[in-house]
């Protein structure tokens, strides 16, 4: 005669998380791809900027890889009506880590890398 093994117990509810970190600290030195005005490609420039903390919703990324896609192209030329005013930095695509989170960020963890677009 076989005896049949006890149920196993149910985990217990893992305990809530601490509250990602909001903010970056002291902001850091970058450079930056600028558009500074609409045109050819001497409107583009690299300058040493500073980051600011991430807005509500907004999330900091330290920028790995970057690329440039035809909407880009377009907004350097003044054709692509989505982008604020120059100056500017092009490029809605990178792949990086994040920095920080702003505050209401509940998709992305302080530290995760990923693409982001």
């Amino acid at each position: 005669m076989s005896a049949e093994p006890a149920p196993a117990a149910a985990a217990p509810e893992p305990a809530p998380g601490p509250e990602p970190p909001q903010g970056g600290g002291e902001p850091a030195e970058h450079r930056a791809l600028v558009l500074t005005g609409f045109g050819g490609y001497d409107k583009l420039k690299v300058q040493a900027r500073r980051g600011a903390d991430p807005r509500p919703g907004e999330v900091s990324v330290t920028v790995r890889a970057c690329g440039l896609n035809f909407a880009d192209l377009m907004a350097r030329q003044g054709l692509y009506d989505r982008l604020p005013p120059p100056p500017v930095c092009p490029g809605m695509e990178c792949a990086g880590t994040v920095r920080a989170l702003g505050e209401g960020v509940r998709d992305r963890q302080h530290g995760s890398s990923g693409w982001f677009g």
